[in-house]
């Protein structure tokens, strides 16, 4: 078992989120489920997409208010998974 850190999103996280991405797809994943589109993005308009996404007056009209965090393993600071939580459950439009 490995202990975790949540973190949100920064651009120092942008070599080490790009890691991540490529070993999905170097594992023939082609969508990173639960990334809030880090597989569809290159990491600044992802970055940019996830703080728009956290406040209810920029969210996107087809998403719910939510923040993303990086779970990032605490031994070696390795990002191994994301975490969205939604704020509420119920699409504004």
């Amino acid at each position: 078992m490995y202990d975790l850190l949540l973190e949100l999103p920064t651009i120092e996280h942008e070599v080490m989120a790009n890691q991540f991405k490529k070993e999905f797809f170097d594992n023939d994943e082609q969508i990173i489920h639960g990334s809030a589109l880090l597989d569809k993005m290159e990491y600044l308009e992802w970055l940019n997409n996830t703080q728009r996404n956290s406040n209810p007056l920029t969210v996107s009209k087809e998403w719910v208010v939510a923040k993303t965090f990086f779970a990032i393993r605490k031994s070696d600071k390795k990002i191994v998974g994301i975490i969205d939580i939604r704020h509420n459950l119920e699409n504004q439009f």
